[in-house]
């Protein structure tokens, strides 16, 4: 949006050097959507109309805001003067008591006060007695004063837009609605009026700014930019479609609906790592929900990882435990000469122990979740994942594993007792022969060839 402070500076230009009205009034008018509280821009706008009564309309906008402004003064007695006796017999009214601080709106959550909730009186009562003369242009101008103080009030905003666009002051309708959800109003009626006012536009970028402005603002319904979202996907180019989601999904970061949308965006244009980090962060949100679900299996797909119900299963951690033990049985075996009936206790001892001190490996660094265990180990719940599942806490963990590995180390001792024993005391077998019982073996063997052939 172009700066209000040069908006009106060009405007200036345009009236005082170029004696071009026309563009004046237009750039004064856009400078006043930004800063609708410069009283100088109300006041070179009035020298753009021609209609005496418009034009007054303008001047006293211009002292409301600045009631020291000579020159606005000098101005609208001039008018007056042109209008004739018949608006200069109008009645004033005066102004209520000024209120301290500036006249900028208020966020619509803020609270009034007593003195702001009375200065919102006066106006209404102003604005209905205008009504009531048939001045809907003065009746339009209280109401707008209304807003200034509370940008979204139940009777002067719909009042003051319906009166507008019955006048066919299209823009400065629109005005007052940017204001109101721009100051956070949570009006569901307003965000379907400016589509409506931006597609009467020629300009078709207008409704495409029109919906990335609203995309951005967190206070609009969501259930709305869902809507909106269906139709520009839909009807509209992939470039405005993507643009239009993604502000949306980012201004409404905890709304499933929205992400999935911009998920399957990213997945069309190929980009797989971005449309796994938004169904990733669709599942963060809460794994339960039917999207939740939906995402959860697309994470999957794209990267396969642990479900809550494998980390939450016992049966798994067991069944990497016993494979531990069957390793353990193995280098047993082996110890025994690989003669199932030579194992002893201790062997069958430590491959026991090594399915204990594998299991509480196994708990306590992949498997921390187990239904029941973490339950018995005091675990709690991650409540930012919403998962149900409890997790045993870092020391304990670093327990166990701790515990695990001590039972690993003796149970390796037990299975492998026979050969710890040799390694302590050798002994030579007794079927093996030394070097010189060989040789007395070989002079036997030849001392009975010779007998046996005569020799």
């Amino acid at each position: 949006m172009a700066d209000a402070k040069e908006l009106f500076n060009q405007a200036v230009v345009a009236i005082r050097d170029e004696r071009d009205f026309a563009r004046g009034q237009t750039l004064l008018k856009e400078a006043l959507k930004v800063d609708p509280q410069n009283d100088l821009a109300w006041l070179w706008l009035s020298r753009t109309i021609k209609d005496p009564e418009t034009r007054l309309k303008y001047i006293d906008r211009a002292l409301q805001l600045n009631p020291n402004n000579e020159m606005a003064k000098a101005l609208r007695e001039k008018t007056i003067e042109q209008l004739g006796a018949a608006v200069s017999s109008l009645p004033v009214i005066p102004e209520p008591p000024p209120t301290s601080g500036s006249r900028k709106t208020k966020i619509v959550s803020d609270p009034l006060t007593p003195e702001e909730k009375q200065k919102i009186d006066y106006y209404l009562k102003s604005a209905g007695q205008a009504v009531e003369a048939n001045d809907m242009e003065r009746a339009i101008e209280q109401w707008v004063q209304v807003l200034y103080i509370q940008a979204d009030h139940p009777a002067a905003l719909p009042q003051s837009i319906r009166t507008l666009m019955k006048m066919n002051f299209l823009d400065d309708a629109e005005e007052l609605i940017w204001r109101a959800l721009d100051a956070g109003s949570t009006e569901q009626s307003l965000p379907p009026i400016l589509i409506s006012l931006a597609r009467r536009s020629p300009d078709y970028t207008r409704l495409e700014q029109t919906r990335l402005h609203l995309a951005s603002l967190p206070n609009i319904d969501a259930a709305f930019l869902n809507e909106m979202a269906e139709d520009v996907i839909f009807n509209t180019s992939p470039r405005e479609a993507f643009g239009f989601v993604h502000a949306a999904a980012m201004s409404h970061p905890t709304d499933q609906p929205l992400l999935w949308k911009l998920a399957e965006l990213y997945e069309l244009a190929k980009d797989e790592d971005n449309a796994t980090a938004i169904f990733k962060q669709i599942v963060s949100i809460s794994p339960r929900t039917e999207i939740g679900k939906q995402a959860d299996l697309r994470v999957l797909k794209a990267a396969p990882g642990v479900t809550d119900r494998e980390r939450g299963s016992v049966m798994l951690a067991v069944r990497e435990a016993i494979g531990i033990a069957l390793l353990f049985f193995l280098l047993a075996w082996q110890d025994a000469g690989l003669n199932l009936f030579g194992l002893d206790p201790i062997h069958i001892a430590g491959i026991g122990f090594s399915f204990l001190g594998g299991y509480l490996i196994v708990t306590g660094t992949s498997s921390p979740s187990q239904r029941g265990v973490a339950l018995l180990l005091g675990g709690k719940k991650n409540e930012e994942t919403g998962s149900d599942l409890r997790t045993i806490d870092e020391f304990t963990q670093y327990a166990l594993s701790g515990i695990g590995a001590i039972a690993l180390i003796i149970s390796f001792y037990m299975v492998f007792n026979q050969s710890f024993d040799l390694l302590r005391d050798p002994v030579r077998p007794d079927d093996i022969l030394t070097q010189q019982e060989l040789e007395d073996e070989l002079k036997d063997y030849y001392a009975i060839t010779d007998d046996e052939d005569g020799f």
